[in-house]
């Protein structure tokens, strides 16, 4: 992060888009995070291009892309963020409850997951499930082999809409 501030705000912005467009996904996620905090417009108009990169191509990133934006001083960055979450909540009141999580089930990492889903007060995945052993409670089914159970949209739709649909067995 040092090296990018000895440089040209131009240069340095140019240099963190390519790195968020390759490498490894905490690499690009990382990029992302350094381009939101430069500032000035040739940093605004790189950050804003690359969110729409990211939204095309529906990249899992895209989620570290709108945590950026919400501190982002640039109008034209927070105008794509606003049209971006118009975009999913229209979706949503469409029936799609799905709209704005797309893009996490490319991606993702595994030790990251797990904490999230042992430690996060908003998730509160333990309350109800057990992963290898652990968890607090046997609410909800064990999560060992939910992969073999579920396909990818469907796993997403139970982690965003929990109660949507309550497994076999686990009703009350």
């Amino acid at each position: 992060a040092q090296a990018f501030g000895m440089l040209p705000a131009s240069q340095a912005a140019q240099r963190l888009v390519q790195a968020a467009r390759e490498g490894s996904l905490g690499d690009r996620a990382e990029a992302i995070k350094i381009l939101s905090a430069l500032r000035g417009p040739e940093a605004a108009r790189a950050y804003a291009v690359l969110g729409a990169e990211l939204v095309a191509a529906s990249d899992p990133t895209l989620v570290d892309w709108l945590e950026g934006a919400d501190g982002h001083g640039d109008s034209s960055v927070q105008g794509m963020q606003a049209a971006l979450l118009t975009s999913w909540s229209t979706a949503r009141e469409q029936g799609d409850a799905l709209a704005g999580w797309r893009m996490c089930l490319d991606g993702g990492d595994a030790e990251t997951g797990s904490r999230i889903f042992a430690t996060k007060a908003e998730t509160s995945c333990t309350k109800c499930h057990i992963v290898g052993g652990a968890g607090g409670s046997e609410a909800g089914p064990v999560l060992d082999t939910v992969g073999d159970r579920l396909d990818p949209d469907a796993l997403l739709r139970s982690i965003v809409t929990p109660n949507a649909e309550i497994a076999e067995g686990f009703q009350s």
